[in-house]
């Protein structure tokens, strides 16, 4: 039986009582139905994650006993930054959801030429793109919270890179790739609704960005980035089992 996981912004640690008096409370309650004697998992970002058991349900708050820590760690061998165009509302809501479950450390959004969303409903949305995050963490078992780092512009992003770096061009000579085993992070670079512009995509290149190509077939952003990430996620784990 799966046990549901919490992110708790609070201090962790075994043998002690935990409320939590927000929105998880009432899912915990209202939702899912646990009950006194229940178990759940409790993790607030800071590495591994703790087994607690439901001891009190009242009206407002849920109380948890934690009974012991795990220390495991289910985040990929290297870190993954994943810098994407800033999409609409809910194909960005998608892409940061799917980066998130498929191992992405930090998300960078970026500010391109075909970028649709200004910069006031930018600004307002950082919060809601990092509830995204933990909110998947708690789907999909990481401990470690992604970062959702401030928006900046793309060619401010690319000039800061220092290390290997792929970016979704149609029409790249590489279709796949082999990432070799290594603890250099890796960054990736998906573009906007519309894609990059020709002069943004030689800046890509001049940088020493790596295209790879997707297919023939004309992807969402959304859709480029969850399969440019499996992909790296692919050759990280041939990489790894090699190494054994």
């Amino acid at each position: 039986m799966r046990i549901s996981r919490f992110f708790i912004d609070q201090p962790l640690s075994t043998d002690s009582a935990i409320d939590i008096n927000d929105e998880r409370a009432h899912y915990i309650r209202n939702v899912l139905r646990l009950k006194p004697g229940d178990s759940l998992v409790l993790f607030n970002g800071q590495g591994g994650e703790y087994r607690a058991i439901v001891s009190d349900v009242s009206k407002k708050t849920v109380t948890a006993q934690t009974t012991h820590f795990d220390s495991i760690n289910r985040n990929l061998s290297r870190s993954i930054t994943l810098g994407l165009g800033i999409l609409k509302r809910d194909a960005m809501d998608l892409a940061l959801q799917k980066a998130v479950e498929l191992g992405t450390s930090n998300i960078q959004p970026l500010i391109t030429d075909r970028v649709t969303v200004s910069a006031k409903q930018i600004k307002t949305r950082l919060q809601h793109w990092q509830s995204i995050a933990t909110s998947s963490c708690e789907q999909c078992g990481l401990n470690l919270v992604p970062r959702i780092l401030e928006p900046k512009p793309l060619s401010e992003w690319i000039s800061s890179l220092d290390e290997i770096c792929f970016i979704a061009e149609p029409g790249a000579e590489r279709k796949a790739f082999h990432i070799e085993a290594s603890q250099s992070p890796i960054s990736i670079l998906v573009g906007p609704e519309g894609g990059f512009t020709d002069q943004e995509v030689e800046l890509a290149r001049e940088s020493g960005l790596q295209g790879v190509n997707l297919g023939t077939r004309i992807l969402r952003a959304e859709t480029a980035a969850i399969s440019l990430l499996t992909l790296v996620n692919q050759s990280l784990l041939e990489s790894d089992s090699s190494n054994f």
